[in-house]
């Protein structure tokens, strides 16, 4: 997936070799629920924390925002998607505010937003 450059089939075999707790642990300690990421069957995103690129939408979500020296080429629409598995609120600004600076806008001109709806909390950032 993106954090460690492979692809949900790498991922779920390095998690197949973790016991229960153990991914929980990592899920808690990366800040992402990869299973989630990668619709593992029958997962259900235990986080009702929700991150997104922008407020509105993406204005450009065919743009490619990596280069040619990148291990794999994402648009902005792939870096949304990845938002939506993001589980803490300073992982979501890094990598969102990485991706904005690379070349995706928002509608809006607001992003990233985090939300961390079991505290009715908004840390949205502009």
């Amino acid at each position: 997936a993106w954090i460690t450059n492979t692809n949900c089939e790498g991922l779920e075999f390095l998690f197949s070799l973790y016991k229960p707790d153990e991914c929980n642990y990592y899920r808690n300690l990366f800040g992402v629920d990869f299973a989630h990421f990668c619709k593992c069957p029958d997962h259900e995103k235990e986080s009702k924390a929700t991150c997104r690129m922008c407020e509105d939408g993406i204005e450009n979500p065919n743009f490619t925002y990596t280069s040619d020296t990148d291990a794999y080429t994402r648009t902005c629409q792939q870096a949304q998607d990845f938002a939506e598995a993001i589980t803490r609120e300073n992982i979501c600004t890094r990598v969102m505010q990485e991706v904005i600076d690379k070349g995706c806008k928002c509608k809006d001109g607001k992003g990233p937003v985090f939300r961390n709806n079991n505290a009715n909390k908004d840390a949205a950032t502009a």
